[in-house]
Order: structure tokens, then sequence, then C-alpha cells
């Protein structure tokens, strides 16, 4: 058994090598959207029963996102548009997302940015912006979804420019796609706009839960050692607090 498996390992290579760059990468592509779709409107909560269709989907898209870097130039030459680069990255910035409200992990959240940023500095949505709906809708989407992480974050450089692009983009795009309907996304400007003045306001008073800029990293606070936290801690009063009516409690 030990010796068929490279030998079976080298005839898939030799049989991938034989397809072509672009047919392997729409596959991926079909198969990561596949199973995006599956998880797509999976609750926050309950985040145990999920973990596993999440690892699936992670994994397609680490795939998908690797063999697109190294194949970058054969797949342009194949006729791949920056725009369908920039949607794979907008993926993996909505998992990373995702799983942040499920866990609260800080790190998902970082990695959301991180892609979120990419594709802000790299314009992947810029070219057909005006020319396609459906890529001017796929921009606006990734505005919002950054300007969202970047709050959460308090990346308050980053905002002025997020909102003035957004506010632009939909005047213009009313302008150019005359039969499509931007009311909502005029509702979704100046909802923001008023968010940041209010907000402004309580920049620095202490929030009831954790807060970025005033309480330190949670990898600085000093750590009981779990042999001693077992033996000799026991809970005595604790305090729930939360700003969700009929918010779910926690697994």
């Amino acid at each position: 058994m030990s010796q068929l498996q490279p030998q079976q390992q080298q005839q898939q290579q030799q049989l991938n090598s034989n397809i072509p760059v672009s047919e392997i990468f729409w596959t991926l592509v079909d198969k990561a959207d596949k199973k995006f779709s599956k998880i797509r409107d999976i609750p926050y909560y309950q985040r145990s029963r999920h973990d596993t269709h999440f690892s699936k989907v992670f994994k397609v898209y680490t795939q998908l996102w690797k063999f697109q870097q190294e194949n970058r130039q054969k797949l342009i030459e194949a006729g791949l548009k920056r725009w369908e680069i920039g949607e794979i990255a907008s993926r993996i910035g909505q998992l990373y997302f995702g799983q942040y409200m499920r866990t609260s992990d800080f790190n998902y959240l970082s990695e959301s940015y991180i892609f979120y940023e990419a594709i802000f500095t790299r314009d992947y949505f810029k070219d057909g912006l005006f020319q396609d709906v459906n890529i001017a809708n796929k921009q606006l989407r990734f505005l919002a979804r950054f300007l969202t992480v970047c709050l959460l974050l308090n990346r308050r450089e980053v905002l002025p420019q997020l909102v003035n692009q957004l506010k632009v983009l939909v005047d213009e795009c009313k302008r150019v796609f005359v039969d499509s309907d931007f009311r909502e996304w005029k509702v979704v400007v100046l909802e923001i706009g008023r968010f940041l003045k209010a907000d402004t306001s309580f920049m620095n008073v202490r929030p009831v839960r954790y807060s970025l800029v005033l309480d330190s990293h949670p990898d600085t606070l000093p750590h009981v050692p779990v042999a001693i936290a077992k033996r000799n801690l026991k809970l005595r009063d604790a305090v729930l607090s939360s700003f969700h009516h009929n918010e779910p409690s926690p697994d």
C-alpha cells in the first residue's frame, strides 16, 4: 500500500499536467462557490454544529487562492479578470469575518481586514465598474463590509476615504445605470453618515464591552495556570451584559 500511494500521486500529477490551468482554476471556483452557498446563511450562534462545514470551505478557498497566485499570469492570459480575483479575496474576507462573529476571535477579524485592505488598495473591482452593474454591486457590497470591519477594529483613519468612495460610487451608479434602483444604497450612505456623526461623540467613553482603544490586548493580561484554576478558583459572581434584545446565549 505504501508503494502504491506515491505511484498514484505521480499519476495524478501527470494527469493534472495535461489539463489546462484555466480548466483546473474554474473547476476550483465552481467547487468553492457551491461550498460557500451552503454556509452563506448559517446563523452566527450554535457554531460548534457547523465547524466542519466552515473548515471545508476555508480549505477549498485556501487552495483556490494559492492556485491563482501561483498561476496568475497564465490565468490572465486565459482571460481571468481582476474583478474575479477580487471576488475570491472578498469571499475569503467574508469567511474570516463570519468566523469572528461566531467565535469572537480577534485574529479572524484581523485576517478579514488584511484581505479587504488588499482589495481596496489594488482596486480589484475598478476595471469594468461602470460597464457592468453586477461588478458595481460587488464593489458596493465590498465597501460596506470593509466599513464594518474598520469600525470594529477602530481603524478610523480609513473611514473617511471609504465613506466618500461609497457615496461617490452610489451617485455615479445612479447616473450610469438608469434602469437599476440604488435607493437602498442611498439609505445605507445616509445611515453610515449619521452613525459616524453620533459615534464621534463617544470615542473616548469607556464601553461596556471590550475596547480596542481603552483596554489592553487579551494576550498581555495575566493568566492563571490551568492546574491552579482547576483546584482553587471558583466563580462566585458574574454579570452578563448585551446590547442585543433576546440575544441567544453562547454554546
